[in-house]
């Protein structure tokens, strides 16, 4: 398979879930107004405020980060041929990198104030908190991917998939569906989801998964889905500006 064959799959799956954020929000929009409820537009702009901050950190560290990928591929013992198991591989090995990714910015106490927190500071549960997500996240994250490429993982299919679960969230991030029944035992969905958002002390470290929720049933971090659920960070206010969701999870124990 050749490089542009690869860039144009992985393009169609992040577009694809991308997309799928994009129309739910218009969901979400298009119910609360049909509900007669008020849209907190100060919450969605404190939401989509991070999105420049990424954009720009993206844009000055994304080379750099493409170099260190092709060296270390480079090192690795062995080139793994890019066939339909060696794909299968990388999505479920990029699958468990962000869930030990995401489990160290819940329970390391500096990524949490310095990086994850920042997406916990919403106090309500909509689509743009997908996207408040601190920059600092672009120095880290791809740490925990480099172990594929020493295993001769492509470095373009690592990527790939690293942005596939990355944006997979977006959809998920909405209250506007229920329920899945099995498909929530399997997959991360919004209902799973919501039970990690929420600002009950004994649910921080739940529901980790990227797209699966096999290695939450695997470590024992899975948490039914419940209704009721309140978000936001326990006993710190919902930030107000746009400089407090990133000082906020500072506030914390």
């Amino acid at each position: 398979m050749s490089d542009f064959a690869l860039r144009m799959g992985f393009s169609a799956l992040v577009g694809l879930a991308i997309t799928a954020g994009i129309v739910l929000a218009a969901r979400e929009y298009i119910e609360a107004r049909r509900g007669g409820r008020p849209i907190d537009g100060k919450n969605i702009r404190l939401s989509l405020s991070a999105i420049g901050p990424n954009l720009a950190t993206y844009i000055l560290v994304a080379p750099w980060w493409a170099i260190a990928y092709q060296s270390v591929a480079a090192s690795a013992p062995q080139t793994l041929p890019i066939n339909a198991a060696s794909l299968l591989m990388a999505f479920v090995a990029c699958d468990l990198s962000y869930y030990i990714e995401h489990r160290c910015g819940h329970q390391l106490r500096f990524l949490w104030r310095a990086h994850h927190g920042t997406h916990h500071t919403g106090d309500v549960y909509n689509i743009p908190l997908a996207y408040r997500v601190n920059f600092v996240n672009q120095f880290l994250s791809p740490l925990f991917y480099i172990p594929w490429l020493l295993l001769g993982l492509h470095p373009l299919v690592v990527l790939g998939f690293q942005l596939f679960v990355f944006h997979f969230q977006a959809w998920i991030h909405t209250e506007t569906i229920g329920r899945l029944g099995i498909l929530d035992r399997v997959f991360n969905t919004p209902a799973n989801h919501r039970m990690h958002h929420s600002s009950d002390p004994k649910h921080r470290a739940v529901n980790l998964g990227g797209v699966f929720m096999l290695w939450d049933h695997l470590f024992q971090t899975y948490c039914t889905p419940q209704d009721d659920v309140s978000y936001g960070i326990n006993n710190v206010p919902a930030p107000t500006t746009y400089s407090s969701i990133y000082t906020a999870p500072w506030k914390t124990g």
